[in-house]
């Protein structure tokens, strides 16, 4: 009954301010060459809302509406590939939102999966005329059909547990997320090329700014989580002026952020890498355009399968990266991710950053056979003399194989001490908050791997099911804790988030002098040492 009167009320009030303002445009001759204004449209359903495109139809779920498919952003295809996402176009009547609508374009078993006309967002909103924050979450993986209309991060559970709205998004990805050609720099009004994947999130933020409000969300409280290549992304995001004001938090979960692509050489960041010119260059060819009269209109006029296909036959730089990732342009990314930190590039907001304990699963894509090749694989990373440099913090004689001590060294290159120092970065101005999560599943397909990548996503969304696991009261502690403090920085972004279970609010800022780390698992503890203090040595030698 209280919700019927509710949206009764709404839509009563929709009426009056439609009537109003069309008294208004009649008064100041607005009304088109006289006579009767015309009626004015009905009210809108409770599972309807008016959007700046126009409206769109969602579906009631239990407590909330939920809206599949909203489009926030113009479709990039055709001419618009490899460009700055355009707005959304307005549209007549009613748009159905019942339903998710495809990922983005990308490589997947079989050749590849989803279309380029994929700009979408989902959203899980309340029934009801509370206003409350949001949280925006970038999913992982950049390949095997993945997006924001995955299963795992079904926002339904964690908006109602926590209190807040929830959306996930599309962005683009590979060669379409992120490609540099100095024909793409000289048709660009920034003088720039790349990052699509960053405009993309930004449009989303841009987006739901201007129209959260119809959702009954607050504008003014919006986080943008991530998680693995999400939170790379996120990390990037962060590096741009253009995200000043769009966000009022950040959560950062198993990034990977120190790939420092440039553009060009005139980029002044240290780099391992090729610039990114010189790198994508080659893909022209192998797309069959370099000989065009227009090698960047024939780019554009290839099936999506071809563009992937050509971009696939680019090996990697390095042998450990691959060919796309963000592009410090000193335009859309002004620096490298640590630099923006502290510098405060995306403004003076908090972060909560950490990772998984058993980061690799277990293991990585190729393992050393014995000592001898393990040095030769630090070798080819670093070359001499940090890869010396680096053996002597991680020796094979302090772990109890080869195996592990190349495990543990990638975990901490790769995700755990970049976690660390990234929090680092952040500390000096506003708050950061870092944890490390080291609740693995007891049963189902990730029973007794521990905490391993991807793990603490379940645990937030509360979709274990998924994995075939049976969660036990330690489980739903791990997740109270955990969505009590992502969901406590969105409520407040000014108060220290929550981590434990009860709600209490005593998670410790980051201090580079002192540090305190929040361990989500069972019982939830605060740890005084990071992976063993290895991360401050190796941050010494290479650049995280």
């Amino acid at each position: 009954m209280a919700k019927g009167i509710e949206r009764f009320s709404a839509s009563f009030r929709n009426g009056l301010v439609t009537i109003a303002a069309l008294i208004f445009l009649s008064a100041c001759g607005g009304g088109g060459g006289g006579g009767n204004p015309p009626p004015p449209p009905p009210p809108l359903a409770a599972d309807e809302v008016l959007t700046a495109e126009g409206v769109y139809k969602g579906s009631i779920e239990g407590s909330l509406r939920v809206f599949r498919g909203l489009r926030f952003a113009a479709p990039p295809v055709g001419d618009l590939r490899f460009k700055a996402p355009a707005p959304a176009v307005s549209f007549a009547g009613t748009t159905d939102a019942t339903t998710f609508k495809s990922n983005c374009f990308q490589p997947a078993a079989g050749g590849s999966a989803g279309e380029e006309d994929c700009l979408f967002l989902n959203l899980w909103s309340h029934d009801d005329d509370t206003v409350r924050p949001v949280l925006v979450f970038l999913h992982g993986g950049e390949s095997g059909n993945v997006g924001g209309n995955s299963s795992t991060t079904d926002g339904a559970i964690l908006a109602e547990n926590g209190d807040i709205i929830v959306a996930t998004m599309n962005r683009r990805l590979n060669i379409f997320g992120s490609f540099a050609l100095e024909e793409l720099i000289q048709e660009s009004p920034r003088n720039t090329a790349g990052n699509y994947a960053v405009q993309d999130v930004q449009a989303a933020l841009q987006w739901l700014r201007d129209n959260v409000d119809q959702f009954n969300g607050d504008p003014n409280r919006i986080v943008l989580a991530g998680q693995s290549a999400g939170a790379k992304l996120l990390c990037y995001v962060l590096s741009s002026p253009d995200t000043a004001g769009l966000i009022s938090a950040a959560i950062i979960q198993s990034a990977g952020c120190g790939e420092r692509l440039r553009l060009n050489d005139s980029i002044p960041i240290f780099s391992p890498f090729p610039n990114a010119l010189i790198v994508h260059r080659p893909i022209v060819a192998a797309a069959g355009c370099d000989l065009a009269a227009d090698p960047l209109q024939c780019l554009r006029d290839l099936p999506a399968a071809d563009v992937l296909a050509a971009a696939q036959l680019i090996d990697a730089t390095d042998g450990v990266r691959g060919t796309f990732g963000m592009i410090v342009d000193g335009i859309v990314v002004a620096s490298d991710p640590h630099t923006a930190l502290i510098n405060e590039t995306a403004g003076p907001i908090p972060i909560i950053v950490g990772s998984t304990n058993e980061e690799s699963g277990g293991g990585t894509a190729s393992t050393p056979a014995d000592d001898a090749e393990y040095r030769a694989f630090l070798n080819f990373i670093f070359g001499s003399p940090r890869d010396e440099q680096v053996y002597a913090v991680y020796p094979t004689a302090n772990f109890a194989s080869v195996a592990e001590a190349w495990r543990i060294f990638f975990e901490d290159w790769r995700r755990n001490c970049v976690a660390e120092e990234l929090a680092r970065s952040a500390s000096g101005n506003t708050p950061a908050y870092m944890y490390n999560f080291s609740r693995g599943f007891s049963t189902g397909s990730r029973a007794g791997l521990g905490a391993i990548h991807g793990i603490d996503v379940p645990f937030l969304f509360e979709t274990y099911g998924l994995f075939g696991h049976a969660p036990d009261a330690d489980d739903d502690a791990v997740t109270d804790a955990m969505q009590n403090a992502w969901t406590g920085i969105a409520s407040d972004p000014t108060a220290a988030p929550p981590y434990l279970p009860s709600g209490a609010s005593s998670w410790p800022a980051f201090d580079i002098n002192n540090i305190q780390i929040v361990n989500f698992n069972a019982p939830m503890s605060i740890d005084t040492v990071h992976r063993e203090g290895r991360c401050s040595l190796l941050r010494d030698i290479i650049s995280l």
